[in-house]
């Protein structure tokens, strides 16, 4: 793999059939799901909020009980998920988004914050826009890397996961994780990061559209099946 390219992306819609939306996302070695319960009531009237839906954000770590990183990547995740929803339609609602790391193997937090994006997608959450983020890190032997592995992790002098608006290329967050980046550093780095997110767009666009071309055949084959059904017992006909 070459320092400018991602890491072979899978994604996969719909995996939990009980949410209301999700998504398992992987870069390379790197997987996380997440699923959507919402918009919906907000039950606890202290938190409510008149204007808008609230984001709530439950991580769940691979092993043992949440800890600290566990509760800095909720904070993260929604402040993200509270830029990318249209939340003024859903006031005194909420949105809950569950996030589970599956596997860690470099850029975790673009991982995270790509899978919430397409579990939000899958739910039917109307957005303000497309983003994608990117994961980019420095070292000392490539310069910059795109999407970097842990390994590449481990030797980066500073990493750093930006957020791009697919339709006009904004950056919509910057995220440091790791160093700093010089100015010219970092505006290398968007341009990697903005080339990237076109790329992960039309990966994210193809994977949509099988799960709705999947989605409809399976509706047509039980309604095949009911009206099979309905004929075999001399309901068919009014």
């Amino acid at each position: 793999r070459k320092p400018a390219q991602l890491r072979p992306p899978t994604i996969e819609f719909g995996p939990i059939k009980r949410a209301d939306g999700s998504c398992r996302f992987s870069l390379g070695c790197s997987t996380v799901i997440v699923a959507i319960y919402g918009p919906q009531s907000e039950n606890i009237l202290s938190k409510q909020l008149l204007d808008r839906a609230r984001v709530d954000v439950t991580a769940r770590a691979r092993t043992g009980m949440p800890g600290a990183a566990q509760r800095a990547l909720e904070m993260v995740v929604a402040q993200h998920c509270d830029q990318w929803i249209d939340s003024v339609q859903f006031p005194r609602c909420m949105v809950s988004v569950v996030v589970q790391e599956q596997s860690a193997d470099g850029s975790g937090l673009a991982v995270t914050l790509n899978a919430a994006w397409c579990a939000l997608l899958d739910a039917g959450v109307p957005m303000r826009s497309t983003c994608c983020t990117i994961s980019v890190g420095v070292t000392e032997a490539d310069g910059l890397v795109l999407d970097p592995c842990l390994e590449e992790e481990t030797c980066a002098s500073a990493l750093c996961c930006i957020s791009v608006n697919c339709h006009s290329g904004a950056i919509v967050s910057s995220t440091p994780t790791q160093g700093a980046l010089s100015e010219a550093l970092y505006a290398a780095a968007v341009c990697y990061a903005q080339g990237a997110a076109k790329v992960l767009e039309q990966v994210i666009r193809q994977a949509l559209a099988k799960h709705l071309e999947s989605s409809h055949a399976l509706a047509n084959e039980d309604w095949s099946g009911l009206a099979s059904e309905e004929a075999r017992c001399g309901k068919g006909s009014l």
